[in-house]
């Protein structure tokens, strides 16, 4: 019973961390964020997509361009920095419709691109979309619950960020 405590304990602190933490700070919810960037872009051919990154700097997209076989380098879409959107170098709209056609449109893009689940994990995550988000989800964490309990005193809260810190310095790939 002991040892369950103590595997629990950490999980719960870090559940909590995790719950507090994934406020996006500001940063728009992926729906918008994919239907703003539908609504001035598309993809240039059938074989090609764009894929989405939650890093900590803001939103990121990828354009993966299928006639010429493989993935442009990410671009800064969304700043956490500025709060702004960035114009970037893909294709954009090929049409002048009116404005309520391309809304339509790029709220079927979205659709077409997320699936339910997989914008839940979006919106609830800190990172999310890229190679290396939980390591950077567990460093902002481990980072954040440094400064939530006070250095010195021995607490059962100071405990448990301690054995969470032990816990996120054997995660592979540190």
């Amino acid at each position: 019973m002991q040892s369950f405590r103590r595997l629990l304990c950490p999980f719960l602190l870090l559940l909590t961390l995790t719950v507090r933490a994934q406020t996006n700070a500001g940063m728009p919810l992926v729906k918008e964020l994919v239907t703003h960037f539908f609504y001035f872009y598309e993809t240039p051919n059938t074989n090609s997509y764009y894929d989405f990154q939650k890093r900590p700097e803001g939103w990121y997209v990828r354009l993966f361009d299928g006639m010429n076989g493989g993935y442009c380098t990410p671009q800064l879409y969304w700043s956490r920095e500025d709060l702004h959107y960035h114009r970037l170098d893909f294709e954009g709209q090929s049409h002048s419709d009116s404005a309520t056609v391309m809304e339509t449109m790029a709220d079927r893009a979205y659709h077409w691109v997320l699936e339910a689940e997989q914008a839940t994990r979006y919106d609830r995550n800190l990172f999310y979309g890229y190679d290396g988000w939980e390591r950077d989800v567990m460093k902002t964490l481990r980072r954040r619950s440094r400064h939530l309990i006070p250095h010195g005193k021995r607490s059962p809260q100071r405990t448990i960020v301690m054995q969470v810190d032990t816990f996120c310095q054997r995660v592979p790939g540190r």
